[in-house]
């Protein structure tokens, strides 16, 4: 990682700070700072965290650059296509063909790991087992304590396939943190096969394409160093443990060596997400370590994570990027795909698709929903192939020419990640909107043209309850946001009843409704809240369905228990503590950020 940040430092891409800051909450106020700059700010090197011998480096992968950097290419584009070769391989028709996909299989050489005795990692051995001796941060104010947030967790399976992934870990004290293994993971799956005590190994550092394999959605027991090491042309050496032999990236800066037991299990959480809230607290398995190595020039490293732009932005967009070719192996009429940053990687998914026959668009959102970590996608829209996905007026525009209310909608329920407050624990609703052309074999409903006046018209004043109402800009006039001042159960779903088409333009796709005024700040903002705040399977109302419609209602309104929801308190939107924002506003200006 020290070389990865040099490299970076050369070509304009990192800042060292100097001035002494805090590792509680100081640390994530300056790094949420550059990470919203455009294009993702430059990687962070904190040398003096109060505290700890120990430099932190947050942000190393929050550009595309520096994402591409880390994957071995200089761009996402020149990633992807190596990917693709692999992926597309056809049998050779030719001489030509065969010396194509041979030199395509020779990266593979590079994608297997190998095992060495000697290893950076282990330079030296820590005294005794100190947690806080490491500059682990706690990111904001609500949050349960600090967090690892950017371990990689080596596990086995009980017939001995490795696995690393990546999950928070909350520290409980000097020598326990939480390990937050959700019941779909495949750490937690290795934990439940095993029905007892299992040897686990945590990494923290060394190449950053390690730490962004962990994130990988790769299929159960293919291991993530396979994918690191093809990408970066390199076989990524790994060293046993000391203690139970589990391998580890042998140029990690840290170790973390122990064990989890399934009846160990402790309350957890709440954490500032990258939902944009607090994810609730619950009851995960302990992780005990027994020993600490670390590099002696070891750099710890660290992410931030909440309502978007983050450093985790650019890892989705490797991921998007990435596995498109494979998804296009496996369900050829996808042809692009893209997971808009405020949809927080589960809550929104846009496909282009290849259309051959009636009903296509529906296959495909089963297609998203049945992939691996997919499965936890709220929303999915099928769009034509060839649409700009990242133009939002192209594809509301797409929404508005194709897509009937009733005929296009599809509800369907399946797994829920569990950070997804508005859904029942782990199971909730889904919603699939179809926005390609009709083609024969399909219901041709006839579609209700768009009217030529102003862009929306609501009239308030007349809907008792509403606080204001507004059309986010980029929106088109296609998307009307409403605040109300929601006081009794089942409000939200009130108000989207009793909208009738003639008040409201014909240009009006979508109608979310809100009582958090935060909401209403962007679409942006409205689609994180929106997003986090609505289950399809409860929160869509049809708007006027008695002739051809177009719009939908949203729920997003904060749940209540006499609404049917016992999942506790809701959770609230992520925001710094003012007396941590007003610190650093001191001396913000020589920081040179």
């Amino acid at each position: 990682m020290r070389s990865f940040l040099e490299y970076c430092d050369r070509r304009g891409e990192l800042a060292v700070v100097d001035r002494a800051v805090d590792r509680h909450l100081e640390v994530c106020e300056i790094a949420d700072r550059v990470m919203r700059q455009t294009g993702g700010g430059k990687a962070l090197l904190f040398t003096n965290v109060k505290g700890s011998a120990f430099p932190v480096a947050v942000n190393i992968l929050g550009s595309e650059r520096r994402m591409a950097w880390a994957l071995g290419s200089q761009s996402l584009d020149e990633a992807e296509q190596r990917i693709a070769r692999i992926a597309e391989i056809e049998p050779p028709k030719s001489m030509g063909d065969a010396w194509r996909m041979a030199k395509a299989l020779a990266g593979l050489r590079h994608a297997f790991p190998k095992r060495v005795g000697r290893a950076p990692a282990q330079e030296t051995v820590a005294p005794q087992v100190d947690l806080g001796a490491l500059p682990v941060l706690t990111t904001w104010p609500d949050d349960a304590g600090p967090f690892i947030t950017f371990p990689m967790v080596f596990s086995r399976s009980p017939d001995g396939k490795s696995n690393c992934g990546m999950y928070r870990m909350q520290v409980f004290d000097s020598r326990t943190t939480g390990m937050h293994w959700q019941r779909q993971k495949d750490g937690r799956r290795h934990l439940d096969e095993s029905a007892r005590r299992i040897p686990v190994a945590v990494a923290l550092g060394g190449p950053p394409v390690l730490t962004w394999a962990a994130t990988a959605p790769l299929p159960p027991d293919v291991f993530e160093m396979l994918l690191a090491g093809f990408l970066q042309r390199r076989r990524v050496p790994m060293v046993p443990c000391g203690i139970h032999g589990i391998g580890v990236p042998a140029e990690a800066d840290f170790v973390l060596e122990g064990w989890v037991d399934p009846d160990d299990l402790r309350l957890e959480g709440p954490f500032g997400d990258h939902t944009g809230y607090y994810s609730q607290e619950g009851m995960y398995p302990a992780f005990h370590v027994e020993r600490i190595t670390h590099r002696k020039d070891a750099i710890y490293p660290a992410t931030v994570v909440g309502l978007p732009p983050k450093e985790d932005n650019w890892m989705g967009l490797a991921t998007e990027r990435l596995f498109l070719p494979l998804l296009r192996r496996v369900h050829g009429e996808i042809r692009d795909l893209r997971l808009p940053p405020e949809g927080v990687f589960h809550n929104l998914v846009l496909a282009a698709i290849r259309k051959r026959y009636p009903g296509h668009a529906h296959k495909s959102f089963h297609a998203v929903w049945g992939t691996g970590q997919m499965m936890f996608t709220k929303m999915c829209v099928a769009l034509d192939q060839g649409t700009d996905l990242s133009d939002t007026r192209a594809v509301l525009a797409a929404i508005d020419r194709n897509w009937h209310a009733v005929r296009d909608t599809a509800l369907s329920q399946g797994p829920a990640d569990t950070l997804d407050h508005a859904a029942a624990c782990d199971f909730g609703g889904k919603i699939g909107i179809d926005a390609t052309t009709r083609i024969h074999g399909e219901d041709m409903f006839p579609r209700a043209a768009s009217d030529d006046g102003p862009s929306w018209s609501f009239d308030a004043a007349s809907h008792p309850g509403v606080v204001r109402a507004s059309v986010p800009a980029g929106g088109d006039g296609r998307i009307l946001l409403v605040q109300i001042a929601k006081s009794r159960a089942g409000q939200g779903k009130e108000f989207l009843k009793s909208l009738k088409r003639q008040h409201l333009s014909s240009r009006i796709l979508a109608v979310a409704v809100f009582d958090d005024a935060q909401a209403l700040e962007s679409g942006g903002m409205a689609l994180v809240v929106g997003g986090a705040n609505m289950d399809p399977s409860r929160d869509v109302v049809v708007l006027d369905s008695s002739r051809p419609g177009k719009a939908l209602g949203f729920d997003c309104t904060k749940k209540r228990a006499d609404e049917g929801y016992d999942r506790g308190a809701w959770p609230g939107i992520i925001k710094q503590d003012p007396a941590v924002v007003a610190r650093v506003d001191g001396y913000w200006k020589e920081l040179g950020l």
